[in-house]
């Protein structure tokens, strides 16, 4: 018995539509059109996405923002208040300091008393007489040194102190100097002041740091005072000092030479008023 097998191998029916479909423009232009919309769709809720979350960071650094300012703000605010509260320490301390004054230059001795050498320092250079009342103690500053150290002396009053500090000036030429007994701050204050003012023109009075500052005016000047280093913009620049004692210097010196002329004038005067008897 023969059995014959026959295999069709003609292509399927939906095989062929789907050929037909896919070389069709209009089908491809359609499903091209639908892969867009879909991707469109896609792309426009990842933006949504994307733009919710670009929103709430912003938020978020707005927040931040405003906790660095409010934070800045009581750091200011704190700093503020702490050099205020420095400031009022410094003050008290100054008060505190008010009878006292240091004085350098005086030779220093193993076995000195140094009451009897400022009494002795102020009567003989000063004119000035310090009783033992009116002192409450002193001692050298600062460690052993080949130079004498400073004396740092507390009176038991005011009147006292300034009956030597006010005749201070009559040490000029000496190797003898007083000074207020500043704190540091008001030392440093007072220190570099200076740099920009010049010696002359900086000094202290009862803890204040001052400042002799040039005028408008050739020759006159207006005190100021400093109570720290923002008051130095009240200041001239310190070309203007340099040039204002350029020309006190030239003051000073003709002055000098007129008084000498008249010095001169009246020995002149003198000899010939004796040559005449």
């Amino acid at each position: 018995m023969e059995t014959s097998t026959n295999t069709d191998h003609s292509t399927p029916p939906s095989q062929g539509i789907t050929d037909q479909l896919m070389a069709s423009s209009e089908y491809r232009a359609y499903m091209k059109q639908l892969l867009a919309e879909v991707v469109d769709e896609k792309i426009g809720k990842r933006l949504e996405i994307c733009e919710s979350e670009i929103h709430e960071i912003r938020l978020e650094i707005d927040t931040l923002k405003e906790d660095k300012n409010q934070r800045k703000k009581v750091d200011d605010d704190f700093s503020e208040k702490l050099s205020k509260v420095q400031n009022e320490l410094d003050d008290l301390e100054q008060y505190s300091r008010r009878n006292s004054l240091r004085i350098n230059g005086i030779t220093e001795n193993p076995k000195e008393d140094t009451n009897e050498l400022i009494k002795t320092m102020a009567k003989e250079r000063l004119g000035v007489t310090i009783d033992d009342r009116d002192i409450d103690r002193s001692h050298r500053v600062g460690k052993p040194r080949p130079e004498p150290r400073p004396i740092l002396m507390k009176f038991t009053n005011y009147k006292a102190r300034n009956d030597v500090m006010k005749d201070r000036k009559k040490l000029k030429g000496s190797n003898i100097t007083i000074k207020e007994d500043l704190t540091r701050i008001n030392q440093d204050l007072l220190t570099n002041t200076a740099k920009r003012t010049g010696v002359k023109n900086t000094w202290s009075h009862d803890g204040r740091i001052l400042v002799a500052a040039p005028t408008s005016t050739p020759g006159k000047t207006v005190i100021i005072q400093i109570r720290n280093t923002s008051d130095w913009q009240k200041l001239p620049d310190k070309e203007v000092f340099e040039e204002f004692e350029k020309q006190r210097a030239v003051r000073a010196k003709a002055n000098q030479n007129v008084n000498a002329e008249l010095t001169q004038h009246k020995m002149l005067t003198r000899t010939k008023a004796g040559s005449l008897r």
